[in-house]
């Protein structure tokens, strides 16, 4: 009966972390406002639609005596489009990781000034092929997301 609460002295170590399924969100809205910008501002992206999520195990070496062991970890990547404010827009100026600045075209995004009959982005197909008009949007396909499954935390300067 100890054992059922943990009063067990007997415990083993988890060698390999719980592998994600998903992305992981900080909070989940329907139908969140777009934001409206005047002028030259700093913005964060929504999420709006998320695909081709990819878990890739990492496995690990490691010495010791009696051998070693190995331990498994997780490197993830994911395609995701993310609503900036309401367009037309005329650019995008620095975009911020943390502290850090990101060059668009260095993860690969794409981005859509928000105009009126915008076409859908061309990595969406189906239902999923919409293409937001008078919406500022910044789309990347397969970013690595490194071993968090957690999106950048992206701010943009439009």
């Amino acid at each position: 009966m100890s054992n059922l609460f943990g009063g067990s002295s007997a415990r083993t170590a988890a060698t390999t972390p719980t592998q994600a399924m998903g992305i992981d969100f900080t909070s989940a809205q329907y139908g969140p406002p777009l934001t409206v910008i005047y002028g030259t501002n700093k913005t964060a992206g929504t999420c709006i639609w998320y695909g081709d999520f990819k878990s890739t195990a990492q496995k690990t070496k490691t010495g010791g005596k009696g051998g070693g062991s190995t331990t498994t970890g997780y490197t993830y990547s994911a395609s995701f489009q993310l609503a900036l404010c309401e367009g037309p827009i005329q650019g995008i100026g620095t975009v911020w990781n943390g502290t850090s600045t990101v060059s668009l075209s260095s993860v690969g995004a794409v981005t859509a000034l928000g105009t009126q009959g915008q076409a859908p982005w061309s990595h969406l197909s189906g239902a999923a092929s919409l293409g937001y008009t008078e919406t500022a949007l910044a789309s990347v396909q397969n970013l690595s997301l490194g071993s968090s499954a957690s999106l950048p935390d992206w701010n943009f300067e439009v």
